[in-house]
């Protein structure tokens, strides 16, 4: 049975995607067919820490746009109403649509009493798919930049993950920052949570938040990982029974991060590789 081990947490900067990528290679090397999922769409830095992406695939995703054939239009003013977020608005000479706005919901249209809403497409952004020297696997989703609609490409990706996730032992995904609905999505995939935050004033009240959110969520277990444990000027986590693993701060971290390596290929023997390696072992056992 495939088991979907999520990386999240509050704040960006943590270690998120350093955990993600270990852990997966981590499985890997240890004879396990595993996925690593990117979801953090907007900054999907996956591909850089696995090694030598080979991409095998890949596909644009599209949202609907809305067209208006203004010789059709009657300046009904229904498209408006039915419009939630106000992305329409009925001028003297015909609907304009504010694209940064709407959603793609397609309610416009559908309430059009003479089509005269016709479906245009809006490029949200790209799912690849590869696989690293390694022999991990990867999706990954980049977004467009200056596109705001995280959350449709995000779950796309999830969706395509899922298509093909029996293939493998492991799946694990790389989420984005913060709490929004993308979060909501993982949580309810995942059966092990990973919530990783670091020994600083805004990692301790921003875990708390992000607790908050996903404990009703998350069906199986959530484990904190605490990374850059023993920071220099790092303040004391709270006693959580959640907190079951430590990632030491470790100078070879940003050494191998500066090249573009995963820390076990810098320096297996360092101690936050020797951690990362713990924290794998430990998620095989659960």
């Amino acid at each position: 049975m495939t088991r979907v081990i999520a990386v999240a947490g509050g704040k960006g900067g943590t270690g998120k995607t350093l955990v993600a990528s270990s852990i997966a290679l981590s499985l890997t090397r240890r004879g396990f067919r595993t996925l690593l999922v990117d979801v953090d769409v907007e900054n999907p830095c996956t591909p850089v820490l696995v090694g030598g992406v080979k991409w095998t695939a890949e596909g644009y995703v599209y949202m609907f746009k809305p067209i208006v054939d203004l010789d059709k239009c009657v300046r009904c003013g229904l498209c408006a109403d039915a419009c939630h977020e106000h992305a329409i608005v009925v001028m003297a000479e015909g609907p304009v649509v504010s694209y940064d706005v709407c959603t793609g919901c397609g309610a416009c249209s559908l309430v059009c009493p003479i089509s005269a809403i016709e479906e245009g497409r809006r490029l949200l952004g790209l799912v690849k798919y590869g696989s690293s020297r390694h022999s991990l696997d990867l999706i990954v989703g980049e977004l467009v930049p200056g596109e705001r609609r995280v959350i449709d490409l995000a779950l796309e990706v999830i969706e395509r993950a899922k298509t093909i996730s029996e293939r493998y032992d492991y799946v694990v995904v790389d989420s984005p920052p913060g709490t929004g609905a993308v979060i909501h999505a993982v949580a309810r995939w995942c059966d092990v949570m990973l919530a990783v935050t670091e020994p600083t004033t805004l990692g301790v009240n921003d875990l708390k938040r992000f607790l908050g959110l996903v404990k009703p969520l998350v069906r199986g277990e959530i484990i904190l990982v605490v990374n850059k444990y023993g920071l220099p000027g790092g303040v004391e986590l709270p006693h959580l029974d959640l907190c079951r693993a430590h990632i030491p701060y470790d100078p070879a971290v940003p050494k191998a991060l500066s090249l573009g390596l995963n820390p076990a290929s810098y320096d297996p023997g360092s101690p936050a590789s020797k951690a990362l390696e713990e924290l794998a072992d430990m998620l095989i056992m659960l």
